[in-house]
C-alpha cells in the first residue's frame, strides 16, 4: 500500500514539474554579426542557458532536472528561428529565450 501511495506521488509531482509553464518570458539579446555559423550557435547556446536559469530559478531542484533540457532546446529552437527570419531580412540579432 505504501509503494502504491509513494509512486502515485512521485507520477503526481513529475506531471506537474513538467506541465508547468514557463513564468518569465526572459529573453537575451544575442549579436551574430560576422560570426561564423558554430560560433553563432554556441552564442545562442550561451544566452539559452542564461535565460533558462532565469526562468528556473524560482523552481525545485526537482523541477529545474526535468525542465532544463527542454528549456534550453526550446530556446535554442525559438533563436534559430528568429535567426533564419532575420537573416532573410538582413537583421543581424535575435532574441534568445522563450
Amino acid at each position: 500500500m505504501f509503494r502504491t501511495l509513494a509512486i502515485a506521488a512521485f507520477a503526481a509531482s513529475f506531471v506537474a514539474a513538467s506541465a508547468l509553464p514557463a513564468a518569465a518570458d526572459t529573453t537575451v539579446k544575442v549579436d551574430v554579426a560576422g560570426l561564423s555559423a558554430t560560433a553563432a550557435k554556441a552564442k545562442i547556446f550561451k544566452a539559452a542557458k542564461a535565460a533558462c536559469r532565469v526562468e528556473l530559478r524560482d523552481a525545485t531542484s526537482f523541477e529545474q532536472y526535468y525542465q532544463w533540457s527542454g528549456c534550453i532546446n526550446d530556446a535554442v529552437a525559438n533563436a534559430q528561428s528568429q535567426l533564419k527570419t532575420t537573416t532573410a531580412s538582413a537583421s543581424s540579432s535575435v532574441a534568445g529565450g522563450r
